[in-house]
């Protein structure tokens, strides 16, 4: 893989409920939207790729990630997006 260059371009602060910002970015050439920092009560931060959400035959919601990277990008990214995140608390 080429150098990995992670640039934020939007940060919005939400702090509601667990949602605690919606970020954008930019991995090299490529542009990224609206990817979420979560955190529930007494638990790390974590950040979320943007999903669809139906409700299954059982009636529950369900939830599939409209990206998916290899992980030893995905701890890159999420690393660049919490550190940014935590900046604007």
């Amino acid at each position: 893989m080429s150098e990995i260059n992670v640039t934020i371009t939007e940060i919005k602060m939400i702090n509601k409920g667990s949602l605690k910002a919606l970020i954008s970015f930019k991995l090299n050439d490529s542009e990224f939207y609206s990817w979420r920092i979560i955190q529930e009560e007494n638990k790390k931060a974590w950040v979320s790729a943007p999903q669809e959400s139906w409700d299954g035959e059982d009636g529950q919601k369900r939830y599939k990630p409209l990206i998916r990277f290899k992980p030893d990008l995905m701890k890159i990214i999420s690393e660049k997006l919490l550190n940014c995140c935590q900046e604007h608390l």
